[in-house]
């Protein structure tokens, strides 16, 4: 047997408070100032910081916060920095002893989250780590970080350790040189690398010395890990040492020698780079570069040089050059500093951590380029020394060849499949294929057919149905079979199914056999849901597929679908025998990366909705995408309970879990609507890594999740809860995050992002390792359409008053990990926005879509949209506006008119459709509707002209009761406002349009003239509904509907704190401002009443107080009232 080789197999970083690099020159100088500094040294530093290029200074103290911020303003930092700050008062020069007792406090933090991160990434199990290496420059404590790390990560006690402490900034390689060694010894299973640095502890402000200057304003706090086993894809192939003559002084690092220091005196020699240019253009330093660079295949490896500044960076750009590598090959080194500082010996290893992950965007990305094959590192330390070492990339499978191959070996029992499921999984290598979702299951089902890839909670508790990857396999062909034999590829069948998992087997069912799946809701019991009838003949769907139950259930209203009745009804919940013995007839359909997978509908114009053409490849794409963010590994577990109709829970769901092959546990949304808490649960029972919602589900938690509930709540497996959907509010994750520390959630968990269906879901995400970004924008500048951040006023007006409420905080939405690319336009001039300049998001890339299905028109307009000025396309026009800063994501608002309500996206023309319809006193072509925001959520409001001959006689009460219930019926939502103005009343432009913008700050101003107006009184909001006293129930059927009626009256008027003598029994209840969620809620709080399982959407179904109680009469008082599989919008 050979000798073992070492390879990279997971990274990872942590880095403290982010403070603005202009925030950390204000305070410098006011320290400095205090303590007798010249003016010409506190401007040479300030020159010396803006000539860093550093855009933050990274530090765990929070001495350098901006005004107003604490470091409970830091929620995702609360592990990794410091409460209280050293440094204050201002004129206060900690003693050493002080600034190492701070150091032990905060060193296990900040290694921890690093060590976290790395493990995560890599995908296995910490108890794996047989080694453990450590190093830090920035003080010493014993017993050291890597007992901290051995306790708080749960090693082994067994774990050999070993600490490299005060050796400076190339250290980190050095401990990756000893991780290898390990290694190649046969002695190490994984070795765990991490180091610390804690710079900004040292800070002196009395220091006035250029050399003593430069350190300042570059090294700053921040950690970084790395995993090392002997199976992997970058190989630690060779490695170097070797010290720059003359240069001893030119880098040093002391600790303190006299009884008035104070810290350590860091001195970094202004000429560095010079010297190192010369080195590395002279005989001994060419010999390496020369060593490196012909021991490889072009093209030349890519770059990991230390980051230790700029002069160094540029002192190693041109012998660099000459040997070879472009001039570029230095941009993600510089980008590094400029991101972070000099993190010293931890910098190196930061640099890895970022080459690596863009080498696999990059490659995933399939530009068309050659692929890099090698990674050279370069680290520099006092001495100078020089640390260098070569990775480069092993041969892989593509996932393509082996999936034709099939496995080396028949596993037949679940047991060894887990095993050789978890030895791969050590490793970043795991091929997965990129041109088909069919031939990606196939391959899960030939190299894991034993692993469970779904388990479905019934009632969101209890463990019903699960699929293995194999039965999936199975079930996809055995309804593909079914449907090849009535439909050919290309044809598109309609899903309408219950939460479950039949709707995964039947969507996986229609790419097997080349159908293109068109997901819809299921229709309301006991209504005829005009929407999927318009679904239905838009798509020219030939086929249904649902269940024999949800088909006995519609089959008495289809008479009133026609679009339905006449299409060829499939039900796919057959038995296990008479699936195995279809699936084998199963023949592969012609499908590639082009080929459409499903129609994703979105409402449109007039009552039509649009299907919007989704691809295999687009899919695969964004999964890809979402991959590289995400950090998913086959060990990961995903909880959701999105609807799968939606795209957010389809793609991310139900297929994320799919790509990388790890487990996902699911419950219907109504569980979830009925308690919220069902979802964390979830989360904490089965140590969930990843799940994601809606804003408005975190709101629901906040309101419904009591404190004493919290105890049994574990959150701290989450490596992502994302946040999508709608819009994000920064007060919603903050609260949530300060609600769910003590259950050990970690706000760097969470993950804003922005995307469409026309994206294929994402247009940009927060990778799971980096924290959220808040920017607190000046509200009169965002009405003209300009970006003007808070802190950047404060340090322009220092001393003035900044008026809190002025501002508006936006969350970041992170980037694009491949391929996609993002642009502001002036949606008028269809030109580049400037840097501050607010504008239309415009998106290109393989993640968008093919266009909307069968509108040629709308999609030229949409999807084919070109620059004006630069004449570069085509890109998607979103249609909502937004900004990029340091190349992150921030949306702030719309250019279209689209309502987004619990997830769910509405066209105000549908909605206007339905109003002006629902009662004959109302004026057509005269309807204006818009949401508005109250407390973090839109609420819809309604602008309806009567006709001009029904003034007289108007029945408001009766008309706001039909606007009401329409708009209930068919469209899931619940009204705000309604206001019935006179003939001609009604903001319109000079051609007919409805001047909706305007309606809207009419209504905000409070001005408008209506003849009736209806309004949520201020402060109804729903309140949680308390279970009412068990009660017998009545002997008599009479009484006993008195008895629910009065039930019901009581409760509605208790939760809407509307008086008794008010509650019409005939009225809808979204006239009492009770949505679809709320309605749930009280489905809940009657069933527990009459001790009956009742259906979560039994009062949906029948949404007045007459309707449910005559629905109720016609069940036995004696019996359970059976639960009905039905499943609505959210």
């Amino acid at each position: 047997m050979g000798q073992q080789e070492a390879h990279i197999v997971g990274t990872g970083t942590a880095f403290p408070y982010p403070v603005p690099i202009a925030r950390y020159w204000e305070m410098d100088a006011k320290m400095r100032r205090m303590h007798g500094v010249s003016e010409f040294a506190i401007e040479t530093l300030q020159t010396l910081s803006k000539g860093s290029g550093l855009r933050f200074h990274h530090t765990i103290c929070p001495h350098w916060l901006p005004k107003n911020e604490s470091p409970a303003d830091y929620p995702e930092r609360q592990d990794v920095v410091l409460q209280e700050d050293i440094f204050t008062p201002y004129e206060y020069i900690p003693p050493f002893w002080k600034r190492m007792s701070v150091f032990k406090e905060v060193l296990g933090k900040l290694g921890t989250k690093a060590a976290r991160n790395a493990i995560a990434d890599w995908g296995g199990d910490h108890r794996d780590i047989t080694h453990l290496f450590t190093t830090c420059t920035g003080g010493w404590t014993e017993p050291g970080l890597p007992s901290m790390l051995i306790k708080t990560l749960g090693l082994s006690y067994d774990c050999q350790k070993a600490e490299l402490n005060f050796n400076g900034c190339f250290c980190g390689a050095t401990c990756l040189r000893l991780a290898r060694d390990a290694i190649r010894a046969g002695d190490a299973k994984a070795v765990l690398v991490v180091a610390v640095e804690t710079a900004t502890l040292h800070y002196d402000p009395r220091l006035t010395e250029m050399d003593d200057l430069v350190p300042h304003a570059i090294f700053k706090d921040g950690a970084a890990a790395a995993v090392l086993s002997p199976e992997g894809k970058w190989r630690y192939r060779k490695t170097g040492m070797s010290i720059v003559p003359d240069t001893a002084d030119r880098m040093t690092f002391n600790p303190p020698m006299r009884p008035e220091s104070a810290t350590y005196r860091m001195h970094l020699d202004k000429d560095i780079g010079a010297a190192l240019d010369v080195y590395f253009r002279e005989e001994a330093g060419a010999e390496i570069l020369r060593k490196v660079y012909e021991d490889t295949s072009k093209p030349p490896p890519v770059l990991g040089i230390h980051p230790g500044g700029t002069r160094i960076l540029e002192g190693m750009k041109r012998p660099l050059v000459e040997y070879g590598w472009p001039e570029e090959g230095l941009d993600l080194s510089f980008d590094t500093l400029f991101s972070y500082g000099n993190l010293g010996s931890a910098a190196m290893l930061a640099v890895v951590d970022r080459q690596l992950r863009a080498l696999k965007a990059a490659e995933l990305a399939d530009t068309g380029k050659r692929k890099n094959k090698a990674l050279v590192t370069m680290a520099f330390g006092p001495g100078v020394t020089v640390e260098w070492a070569l990775l480069e990339k092993t041969a892989t499978e593509s996932g393509e060849a082996y999936a034709m191959r099939g496995p080396d070996t028949v596993e037949t029992t679940p047991q060894d499949t887990e095993t050789h499921a978890r030895k791969k999984t050590i490793t970043h290598d795991d091929p997965i294929p990129q041109t088909t979702l069919v031939e990606l299951l196939g391959y899960r089902a030939q190299t894991q057919p034993h692993k469970t890839a779904y388990t479905f909670l019934k009632n969101g508790e209890i463990e019903g149905a699960n699929l293995t990857y194999a039965q999936l396999d199975q079930r996809a062909r055995a309804i593909a079979v079914k449907l090849q034999g009535i439909a050919i590829p290309g044809e598109r069948a309609l899903l309408l199914y219950p939460a479950g998992l039949e709707f995964i087997t039947a969507f996986l069912g229609c790419l097997y056999a080349g159908v293109v799946a068109v997901p819809a809701h299921l229709p309301p019991r006991n209504r005829v849901d005009r929407r999927l009838q318009a679904i239905a003949n838009d798509a020219q769907t030939n086929v249904v597929l649902t269940t024999n139950e949800v088909l006995s259930q519609l089959n008495t209203r289809l008479t009133k679908m026609p679009e339905l009745r006449g299409l060829h009804w499939l039900t796919t919940d057959d038995s296990v025998p008479e699936v195995a013995s279809m699936a084998s007839d199963w023949q592969m359909p012609d499908v590639h990366g082009d080929t459409l997978a499903f129609l994703q509908y979105t409402s449109g114009s007039t009552g039509i909705p649009k299907g919007v053409m989704v691809s295999h490849g687009n899919l695969l794409n964004t999964l890809k995408d979402l991959d590289l963010g995400g950090r998913h590994t086959p060990h990961s577990v995903m909880v959701t309970w999105l609807p799968m109709f939606h795209d957010l829970g389809l793609i991310y769901g139900v297929l994320q879990p799919l790509y990388n092959g790890f487990l996902c546990y699911l419950m219907a949304p109504t569980a979830f609507l009925q308690k919220p808490i069902r979802w964390l649960q979830a989360i904490s029972r089965y140590k969930a890594t990843h799940s994601s919602a809606p804003n408005f589900a975190y709101e629901l938690c906040l309101q419904r999740i009591k404190p004493q509930q919290y105890t049994n709540l574990d959150l701290s497996h989450l490596h992502v809860l994302s946040n999508g959907a709608e819009p994000v509010h920064a007060n919603t994750l903050k609260r949530f995050a300060k609600a769910f520390k003590a259950c050990g959630f970690d706000p760097i968990a969470y993950c804003p992002s922005y995307g469409l269906a026309e994206t294929t879901l994402k247009v940009s995400v927060v990778r799971c390792w980096e924290p959220v970004v808040y920017l607190e924008l000046q509200k009169e500048a965002l009405a003209r359409s300009r970006v003007l951040v808070k802190e950047d006023i404060e340090n322009e007006v220092i001393g003035d008053k900044v008026i809190e409420d002025s501002f508006q905080t936006v969350v970041g939405c992170g980037c694009s990990e491949i391929g996609a690319r993002i642009v502001i336009v002036n949606p008028e001039t269809l030109t580049s926005c400037d840097a501050n300049e607010i504008g239309e998001i415009w998106v290109s890339g393989k993640n968008v879509a093919q266009g909307y299905w069968n509108r040629p028109e709308e999609t030229e307009q949409t999807f084919k949209a070109h620059l004006n000025d630069t004449g570069e396309g085509p890109f998607l026009r979103t249609g909502d506006l937004g900004f990029l800063k340091d190349g992150e994501l921030f949306v702030t608002g719309r250019l279209k008119d689209i309502i987004i309500i619990h997830g769910q996206n509405h066209y105000p023309q549908d909605i206007e459709f339905t109003v002006q319809n629902s009662h004959p006193a109302l004026a057509t072509g005269s309807c204006g509707v818009f949401s508005v925001e109250e407390k973090g959520e839109e609420k819809l409001v309604i602008f309806q002209e009567v006709q001009r001959a029904s003034l007289q006689r108007l029945n408001t009460e009766a008309v706001m009761d039909a606007i009401h219930r329409i708009v209930s019926e068919q469209h899931q939502l619940t009204v705000h406002a309604i206001l019935l103005l006179k003939p001609g009343r009604l903001l319109k432009t000079s051609s007919g349009k409805v001047q909706r913008a305007a309606c809207r700050k009419q209504f905000l101003a409070g001005n408008p003239e209506s003849i009736a107006k209806w309004q949520q009184p201020d402060g109804k909001e729903i309140t949680p509904f308390k279970a009412a006293p068990s009660k017998s129930r009545p002997a008599s059927t009479d009484a006993m509907d008195r008895s629910i009626q009065r039930w019901l009256i009581h409760k509605i008027a208790e939760s809407t704190n509307t008086p008794l003598e008010e509650i019409d029994t005939q009225h809808n209840f979204t006239y009492y401002g009770l949505d679809s969620i709320a309605a749930i809620e009280l489905s809940e709080e009657l069933g527990k009443w009459l001790g009956q399982s009742l259906s979560p959407t039994v009062c949906h179904d029948h949404p007045t107080i007459d309707d449910l109680v005559r629905y109720l009469a016609t069940f036995d008082t004696t019996s359970s009232v059976m639960e009905e599989k039905n499943l609505h919008k959210i």
